[in-house]
């Protein structure tokens, strides 16, 4: 004798393996192009576009420290000295 947990279970079993049969004839000729764009992803434009994303913040960043050090070295101390000079900027 067959229980009614079992019977339901088995049913469910039947209607999944029915819808995975649905969608296995659905995808099957996009399945393959899916694939194809997930490895090239995966090998090719992620690892291209980190090396290329690391770059561009190495040089951002050197942009960046390249200037404040041609402020703090040679702007900012000529302004000092422009200000405190008296001669060449008289007070008004």
């Amino acid at each position: 004798m067959v229980s009614l947990t079992q019977y339901r279970a088995a049913v469910g079993v039947h209607n999944v393996h029915l819808k995975a049969k649905e969608y296995s004839d659905r995808m099957r000729g996009k399945f393959w192009s899916t694939l194809l764009f997930m490895f090239y992803m995966e090998a090719i434009y992620l690892p291209t576009l980190k090396r290329v994303v690391r770059s561009w913040q190495m040089a951002y960043y050197a942009r960046l420290w390249f200037t404040q050090m041609c402020l703090y070295r040679f702007y900012i101390p000529l302004l000092i000295r422009l200000a405190n000079d008296v001669k060449v900027n008289p007070p008004l």
